[in-house]
């Protein structure tokens, strides 16, 4: 079976389930670092503050990360590490972001998680972004033709457990993406309260059971990621034949 792709939520900074209380490594250049090295995407987040884009999730206080360093550090291993998913968490980024991205010559990105006239401006801007499917955001094809067809990807995020399923992401709202030539990041259980303690490990398996049936009918699952606060673990489930690690 082929790979789907790893995305590293706010960089490498949790090493298993146990560790998860530990943030302190969140959107940081070592864990950024760890994940580069391993040669995986990372999600993270960008706001503006004090003049400069600095990673952080929650408004800054004191000194942050900055998107210039970031780049500067992903330049060093751009040939092999996946996808930059840059979560914006303000408004009016446009020209700063664009302006980055060039100067560092990255083009393996996306941006995503603005709002709709946010997202339009981005557009306008030719910069490549992802769209949201969620229970908040049902059937985006539909509910925002115009945004679906220039997204490059559909971000797919489950706030809630199903009781009875687990996870409402199937076979057909995957295939339904892919048929449209959009990359799918699905966004792993664990990073949402209700998915910790065993249950994420439940949906994994609901998902590889998802993947391996795509892949026999010759889907690519290249063009497909899970995002994750336990890469190591997901690393080694998704691509062994082992029923759970």
């Amino acid at each position: 079976m082929e790979n789907i792709g790893i995305i590293d939520h706010r960089g490498a900074w949790c090493t298993s389930f146990n560790q998860m209380k530990n943030t302190s490594l969140q959107n940081s250049y070592t864990g950024f670092l760890r994940s580069f090295e391993q040669g995986r995407g990372i999600e993270f987040d960008v706001r503006d503050f004090k003049g400069d884009l600095v990673i952080s999730h929650d408004i800054p206080e004191g000194k942050k990360l900055t998107l210039d360093e970031l780049f500067q550090l992903y330049g060093q291993f751009k040939s092999k590490a996946g996808p930059l998913a840059i979560n914006i968490k303000a408004d009016g980024l446009q020209e700063k972001i664009k302006k980055a991205l060039d100067l560092y010559d990255i083009e393996n990105y996306f941006l995503f998680d603005m709002s709709i006239p946010e997202t339009i401006k981005y557009s306008k801007q030719d910069l490549k972004f992802c769209i949201r499917h969620s229970e908040y955001e049902k059937d985006p094809k539909n509910f925002s033709p115009y945004l679906y067809e220039k997204a490059v990807g559909v971000w797919v995020d489950q706030f809630f457990l199903c009781p009875e399923k687990g996870t409402w992401i199937t076979i057909e709202i995957i295939k339904q993406h892919l048929e449209y030539s959009k990359k799918v990041f699905i966004v792993s259980p664990e990073l949402h309260t209700w998915g910790r303690d065993t249950i994420y490990k439940n949906v994994w398996k609901q998902y590889k059971s998802i993947f391996e049936y795509l892949s026999k009918y010759k889907y690519n699952l290249n063009n497909i990621y899970l995002c994750t606060d336990l890469p190591n673990d997901a690393t080694v489930y998704f691509k062994s034949e082992n029923t759970f690690v």
